[in-house]
């Protein structure tokens, strides 16, 4: 989908990158992994999670609607949003970025407000920056859902609740070529809790915006609601993701498979 910013609006996201963002909060741009710690169980995103699970699995496409008390306007588009929601028979659900660190690192939120499309048959499908258009919303609603058959594979996991782990990459790209490893010996072993699709970029480009995986390798974690709750990249591989699973309850334990080890990872946890 596409991307548009004012002048105005240029000048308010400055003004919240200083006074709120601070330092980009993807794992992918750091330069080593931070300690997962376990979300209270009662958080407001977990409710969030579950809400939109629930929604999607009745056949009803989840709206994410990201907003920060900090930039008053972003919350402007709110009415045009809810009113292209009504007509295709999607729920809207209001995300507070100040609040919700978790959800806004995991969706790589870095302006506001930033709307996301979740449909029951593709998962995440389109994406709205900033300056956003009934129209275009109503649009993507209206459009009749194709999904291809990496989305169809998360689609599936939703049904099930089943934990995903979406991992985009390309056979041209060294840093996911030297992940691949880490990600086989994940889903071999784990292929009893956690369901593994590998997106290749240059065969599925319209997932690409939507996921904000410009830059690859791009692993997205998601809990089994489709909600995507860690954003990763090279070198966090195999420990990583069995750390974060851990932190979301998975019983990583008494799921793994005991796989012979093939000795090439390529990460680091």
């Amino acid at each position: 989908m596409r991307r548009r910013t004012s002048a105005i609006a240029a000048a308010a996201v400055i003004v919240m990158a200083i006074a709120m963002w601070g330092a980009q909060i993807s794992e992918a741009s750091k330069g080593k992994s931070q300690p997962a710690k376990p979300a209270p169980a009662a958080s407001a995103s977990a409710r969030i999670e579950q809400k939109v699970g629930d929604s999607l699995r009745k056949g009803t496409p989840a709206i994410l609607y990201f907003y920060s008390d900090t930039i008053k306007d972003s919350r402007d588009s709110l009415p045009a949003v809810k009113k292209a929601a009504r007509g295709g028979k999607a729920e809207v659900f209001e995300i507070k970025a100040e609040d919700n660190t978790a959800l806004r690192g995991a969706y790589d939120v870095q302006f506001v407000p930033t709307v996301f499309l979740l449909r029951p048959e593709t998962g995440l499908d389109a994406v709205w920056v900033v300056d956003i258009q009934e129209k275009e919303v109503s649009s993507a609603l209206a459009a009749p859902a194709k999904p291809n058959e990496y989305q169809k594979s998360i689609s599936n996991s939703l049904k099930k609740k089943r934990p995903h782990l979406t991992f985009f990459m390309a056979e041209w790209c060294g840093y996911c070529m030297r992940l691949m490893p880490e990600i086989n010996k994940f889903k071999r072993e784990y292929a009893d809790c956690v369901d593994v699709t590998m997106v290749d970029v240059d065969k599925a480009p319209k997932m690409v915006d939507p996921h904000m995986a410009t830059g690859i390798p791009v692993t997205l974690l998601s809990d089994g609601n489709g909600v995507f709750r860690l954003r990763t990249g090279y070198p966090h591989g195999y420990d990583r993701f069995t750390q974060f699973y851990d932190t979301l309850g998975v019983d990583m334990k008494s799921c793994r498979k005991e796989v012979k080890d093939d000795g090439k990872s390529g990460g680091k946890s």
